[in-house]
């Protein structure tokens, strides 16, 4: 494979996701409500997030600080990650 092609495989892998809406996308908040049988998170700005069919709430609870990323999936706002900002330091605050 030569150079050039290499380097349109490498631009592709970089903006396909972004094109498609896979990109995740941070949010830093407070979490007022884990609904595991509507499978939805709830922040205390009112946004709601999809959960994954194998995510568990595990130690997250209602007043915890979460940074969440995030992308688009059936038209939701779907959780990638949950991260407690008492372990991510690079949580705005």
């Amino acid at each position: 494979m030569n150079m050039h092609a290499r380097h349109r495989i490498m631009i592709l892998a970089v903006i396909a996701p972004l094109l498609c809406g896979f990109a995740p996308n941070p949010a830093v908040g407070t979490i007022r409500a884990i609904d595991p049988v509507a499978r939805v998170l709830i922040m205390e700005d009112g946004t709601i997030y999809a959960l994954r069919p194998d995510f568990t709430p595990g130690d997250f609870k209602a007043g915890d600080r979460v940074l969440v990323t995030w992308g688009m999936s059936h038209g939701k706002l779907a959780v990638d990650h949950i991260i407690a900002c008492s372990v991510q330091p690079s949580c705005p605050p």
